[in-house]
C-alpha cells in the first residue's frame, strides 16, 4: 500500500506505508532523482513508475527500487508466506518462486530449518552494493543474515585462539587447559545467535537461525586432547589424583560426543572416542590391579573398537588407535604380576623381600635389579630412555623404590619391609 503522507513539495509520498518517506528529490512529478531506474526487468525509471500500483522503496545509500525487484534478491520469500509464492509455500527453503511483481506477505512462516548457505549474507544494493538496512519489510532477512555474519566472525575468531594455544611447543598443560576452558566458557555465554534463538524458542511462528556448533565442538575436542595428555602424565603413584581428574574432566568428553552427534560430525567423534580410550588406558593401568573385569577396561575397549570399526580413522588416529590397544593388551593382571615379582625373585625368601629388587625411573616405569638388590650400574629405561639404576648402592637421581608398583601387584612395598 502506497503512504498517504505528502512530501516537502506537497505531492504524495511515492514510498510503502510504514516506511520512512524519502526526500523530495524522490518526488515522482517533481523530483531530481527521475531518471533513477527503479525496475531492473522493465527497465524503467522512478518518473515513468506508478507507485499507485506498486510504491518504491528507497534505500539509504540513495537508490530507489520497486519492491518486485528488491523482495526476491532479500529472500523475503524465505520467511512469510506471500500470495504470490503459491508454489514455493511447499518448498520450506522457498526456492521456487517464479512469479513476477510485488510479494504480498501473507503470513509468517513457521519455524523451519534453513538449509546451510540459503541465506549467506545480509543482502546489499544492486547498483552500489551497499548493505540494505532501515527498511522494516526486509528487518527479518537482513537481521537473520547479519546474525549469521556475526556467528562466522565468532568462528573465526575461535578458531584463531584454538590454534594459538594449541601450537605451543611442550606447553604447560593445566595453563593449557584452563585457557582451553575460557574460550569453551566465551563461546556458551556470547554467541551471537544464541539469546536470540533461546528468547524465541517458545514461539513457533519466530524463525530464528540454530546456533552453529561447530565452534563449541572444536573446542572441546581440544581440551578432550589436554585432558587425555594431563591424564597421561600421571605417574603411577598418582594414581588417586589420576582417578579424581578423569572423574572431575570426564564430561568434557561426554559433551563432545553429544555435540559431534548433534551435528552429524562423525569424524570428530571418532577423534573423541579414541582421546577418552587414551584416558581410560591410562586410569586403568594407573588402578590397582589393572583388572581386565574393571568397568574401566571395558569401557575403553569398547571406545577402542568403536574407532577401529571407523572408516573415516587417519592414518595418525589409526596409528595412535594401535599403541592404546597395545596398552589394554600388554597391561598384565595383578595375578600375572605377582607371578612375576615372585618368579625372579632375586634371592628373595619373601614376597616382603622381593620388594626391595624393585625399582622405579624418574617417570614411574618399574625395573628389576637383581643379585643384592643394590644399585651398581646404570642403564635406560626400555620405556622412556631415562637413566636407570645408579652406582657404589646408591641410585641415581630421580630413581626410587617401586612401593608403587608393589602396591599394585598386592604385595607390601619397601617400608612395609622395615617395619
Amino acid at each position: 500500500m502506497r503512504c498517504q503522507k505528502l512530501l516537502e513539495c506537497g505531492h504524495r509520498c511515492p514510498g510503502l506505508c510504514g516506511e520512512e518517506c524519502p526526500r523530495r528529490a524522490f518526488c515522482i512529478q517533481c523530483g531530481s532523482k527521475g531518471q533513477e531506474m527503479v525496475d531492473l526487468i522493465e527497465m524503467k525509471t522512478l518518473s515513468e513508475w506508478d507507485a499507485d500500483k506498486e510504491p518504491v522503496i528507497v534505500l539509504r545509500c540513495g537508490h530507489v527500487f520497486a519492491p518486485s525487484t528488491l523482495d526476491k534478491h532479500v529472500g523475503l520469500h524465505l520467511f512469510y508466506m506471500t500470495s504470490l509464492a503459491s508454489e514455493a509455500e511447499h518448498d520450506p527453503n522457498g526456492t521456487q518462486v517464479e512469479d513476477e511483481g510485488m510479494l504480498t506477505c501473507v503470513a509468517l512462516k513457521p519455524r523451519v530449518h534453513l538449509t546451510e548457505g540459503t541465506v549467506k549474507a545480509p543482502a546489499s544494493c544492486p547498483t552500489c552494493k551497499v548493505v540494505i538496512m532501515g527498511v522494516k519489510r526486509y528487518g527479518r532477512p537482513q537481521n537473520y543474515a547479519m546474525l549469521r555474519v556475526l556467528e562466522q566472525k565468532q568462528m573465526i575468531e575461535t578458531d584463531s585462539k584454538l590454534a594459538l594455544i594449541m601450537s605451543v611447543e611442550a606447553p604447560d598443560l593445566a595453563r593449557q587447559q584452563k585457557e582451553l576452558t575460557q574460550v569453551l566458557q566465551d563461546l556458551l555465554r556470547h554467541s551471537p545467535t544464541k539469546r536470540v534463538f533461546e528468547a524465541a524458542f517458545g514461539s513457533e511462528q519466530c524463525l530464528v537461525p540454530t546456533p552453529n556448533k561447530t565452534p563449541l565442538l572444536r573446542t572441546l575436542v581440544c581440551l578432550c586432547k589436554v585432558v587425555a595428555a594431563r591424564l597421561a602424565a600421571f605417574n603411577y603413584e598418582e594414581k588417586a589424583k589420576a582417578a579424581r581428574f578423569f572423574e572431575k574432566n570426564r564430561p568434557v568428553f561426554d559433551d563432545a560426543l553429544t555435540v559431534a552427534a548433534e551435528t552429524n560430525a562423525s569424524l570428530r567423534a571418532t577423534t573423541v572416542r579414541l582421546l577418552l580410550a587414551s584416558a581410560l588406558a591410562s586410569v586403568w593401568t594407573k588402578s590397582v590391579g589393572s583388572s581386565r573385569e574393571s568397568a574401566l577396561y571395558h569401557e575403553g575397549r569398547d571406545m577402542l573398537d568403536a574407532v577401529l570399526k571407523s572408516t573415516e580413522l587417519s592414518d595418525a588416529d589409526r596409528a595412535k588407535a594401535t599403541e592404546v590397544e597395545k596398552i589394554f593388551e600388554a597391561q598384565l593382571t595383578q595375578e600375572e604380576l605377582r607371578q612375576v615379582v615372585q618368579a625372579m625373585g632375586g634371592g628373595a625368601h619373601t614376597a616382603s623381600d622381593a620388594s626391595l629388587h624393585w625399582y622405579e625411573c624418574p617417570d614411574g616405569h618399574p625395573y628389576f635389579i637383581g643379585e643384592c638388590g643394590g644399585a651398581m650400574e646404570q642403564s635406560k629405561c626400555p620405556e622412556c630412555g631415562k637413566t636407570v639404576g645408579g652406582q657404589n648402592h646408591a641410585l641415581h637421581s630421580g630413581n626410587a623404590r617401586a612401593d608403587a608398583f608393589m602396591h599394585r601387584v598386592g604385595l607390601p612395598g619397601s617400608a612395609a619391609h622395615f617395619e
